[in-house]
């Protein structure tokens, strides 16, 4: 749970930056919730049920169809597969890169990984 708080953490601190946003890695991402906004208010709902250790029903469909649907389509988009046995740490994520197709490639597939590895600890919470 610690690590997949520290993920969020992470996350909200690319959002920060001019040059590494989840978007500049994965558009198609970001579409699914809309704007990179709303993707961080997401990701701040998914923060607070890890600590509550409790969660609502709609956001626990809404994780469970992100991590056995969405997810794996925009992997697909991005030609990226078998992301669901990677172990992403946090420097990982906020290594990721945008200089280069190859980096932004990499980069896409370390934030999709994250994201269903944050959403796996969901799935735990009743």
């Amino acid at each position: 749970m610690e690590e997949a708080r520290a993920l969020i953490t992470a996350f909200r601190e690319l959002n920060e930056t001019n040059d590494r946003k989840v978007a500049f890695f994965t558009s198609s991402l970001i579409s699914l919730f809309g704007s990179t906004n709303m993707f961080n208010a997401f990701l701040t709902e998914i923060d607070a049920a890890l600590v509550k250790r409790t969660i609502s029903a709609a956001d626990k469909k809404r994780a469970a169809n992100l991590t056995h649907t969405y997810i794996p389509q925009v992997a697909g988009l991005n030609c990226i597969q078998d992301i669901d046995q990677e172990t992403i740490t946090v420097a990982m994520l906020t290594g990721i890169r945008n200089d280069s197709a190859e980096n932004r490639q990499q980069g896409a597939r370390i934030i999709l990984a994250a994201l269903k590895q944050i959403l796996k600890e969901v799935d735990k919470i009743d």
